[in-house]
């Protein structure tokens, strides 16, 4: 055992500890209750081995997964356009004067399901699911159309669900399967 771990820390070394356990917050290792309680903990703490254990076990958490959270796609006189592998659970998609295009054939979310907003006053919402997939699409059009086309589950539970809601005004929205 290291033998400074007796001995009482300086309020330069709380700090650095309490700035730590703030830094695992904002990376979404820690909850606000975790950070307080383990904040007071350092302040109490009567040597530096008391630190340690506060922290030490803090910074082996692993950064919370990438399907967590939200994920945003913005532009303002430009198109939003999205291919490849999905990774998070919420997704939105805002485009003022252009298109939305997004594909999700090559969607893995852990639960299975995707959440969509996208919103294109002034353009197209185009999406593009694999086959089997569920579609919940709801939201409006002004002076455009609202069309889904998929082809449905044919067996069993479908591997993927999408909860879609488009917003456009001069669009239209559109869901198919390929």
């Amino acid at each position: 055992m290291d033998p400074s771990a007796s001995e009482t820390p300086s309020p330069d070394e709380r700090d650095a500890a309490i700035a730590r356990l703030r830094t695992a917050r904002a990376e979404g290792r820690l909850d606000e209750a975790e950070l307080l309680m383990r904040t007071q903990a350092i302040r109490n703490a009567g040597t530096r081995g008391e630190i340690v254990r506060v922290t030490a076990e803090v910074d082996r958490r692993p950064l919370p997964l990438a399907s967590e959270g939200r994920s945003w796609d913005v532009t303002l006189f430009g198109d939003v356009e999205r291919r490849g592998p999905w990774g998070r659970q919420h997704n939105v998609a805002i485009s003022l004067f252009g298109d939305i295009e997004l594909e999700l054939q090559e969607a893995s979310v852990g639960t299975g399901e995707v959440a969509i907003t996208a919103v294109s006053p002034f353009g197209d919402v185009d999406l593009t699911v694999p086959d089997g997939t569920e579609v919940d699409a709801n939201g409006f059009t002004l002076f455009g159309s609202k069309r889904v086309s998929v082809r449905s589950v044919t067996t069993g539970r479908p591997a993927l669900a999408v909860r879609i809601r488009g917003f456009s005004i001069f669009g239209s929205i559109k869901v198919r399967s390929r």
